[in-house]
């Protein structure tokens, strides 16, 4: 289940269905009187389950068969779009970067049985239907974060890949400022 908060103030209940054929909406904003909105058939024949919200109008979700992930747009809420594209497969962990990027990685156990180091790509989730690859950084040795800006460094035989929030810099700045007197 994946509950959806509409920008009208209304809330819909997603269930997967049918073994991940089907997804149902219900319209749960006023508990006594809940509706049904719609049910969907998606482009995939596997079960899944939701994971976590990406930017404004999707979700990422996880088949449960181990086969990777996937994004859902919410944009047409009646007739949500799966977009099952190939930057997405066989990952196995996921995290928000800000409002409108996703960080994935996973370990190739094929090249790489110990299962270290990972691989991550940086993608563009602001249209949650059509995500977009920014950056593919392979074989992580080590991952640092900056919580302050958000500021993510990879590292691997190439060099440090750094991967910038721009809005969490933009209101770190803001912080330091209102704490300087500024």
């Amino acid at each position: 289940m994946y509950l959806y908060h509409m920008g009208d103030g209304r809330s819909l209940l997603y269930i997967e269905t049918q073994g991940g054929c089907e997804l149902s909406a219900l319209d749960v904003t006023d508990p006594a009187k809940i509706t049904a909105v719609t049910k969907t058939q998606l482009a995939t024949k596997k079960a899944f389950d939701f994971v976590q919200d990406v930017g404004d109008g999707g979700a990422l979700i996880r088949y449960r068969d181990g086969s990777g992930v996937a994004l859902l747009s919410f944009r047409k809420y009646r007739h949500p779009v799966l977009a099952d594209r190939p930057i997405l497969d066989r990952a196995n962990a996921s995290e928000t970067l800000g409002g409108a990027g996703l960080l994935l990685s996973s370990n190739d156990v094929v090249s790489n049985p110990i299962g270290d180091p990972r691989n991550y790509k940086v993608l563009d989730t602001s249209d949650a239907s059509q995500p977009g690859l920014l950056a593919s950084v392979p074989a992580v040795k080590q991952r640092l974060s900056k919580p302050d800006t958000g500021t993510l460094f990879l590292l691997n035989a190439d060099g440090v890949t750094v991967v910038r929030q721009l809005q969490v810099e933009r209101e770190n700045e803001i912080d330091l400022d209102s704490q300087g007197g500024n």
